[in-house]
């Protein structure tokens, strides 16, 4: 896992005006939201697997049997349509 830190209380204009903060079934809160941002910006080097576990680890989103969620790895983190 990339180590990630803190995102400001600053929080994107267009964060604040989405309509629905619920993605792949889970609802997330802006602030998550914002942090999923910074580490897409923080990281473009990644691959679309390792962003996807990256924040599945820092967001404790995981399936029944203990594993990384990493529906963001299929459709991508751009799904959320978030700048950075």
């Amino acid at each position: 896992m990339v180590a990630c830190r803190s995102v400001d209380t600053f929080v994107d204009p267009l964060i604040e005006k989405l309509k629905s903060t619920t993605f792949f079934g889970r609802r997330f809160t802006r602030r998550q939201i914002a942090e999923v941002q910074q580490m897409v910006a923080t990281f473009p080097a990644l691959s679309r697997k390792e962003l996807a576990q990256t924040i599945c680890e820092h967001l404790h989103w995981h399936t029944p049997s203990g594993g990384a969620t990493l529906v963001f790895a299929r459709p991508g983190p751009a799904t959320l349509n978030l700048p950075g």
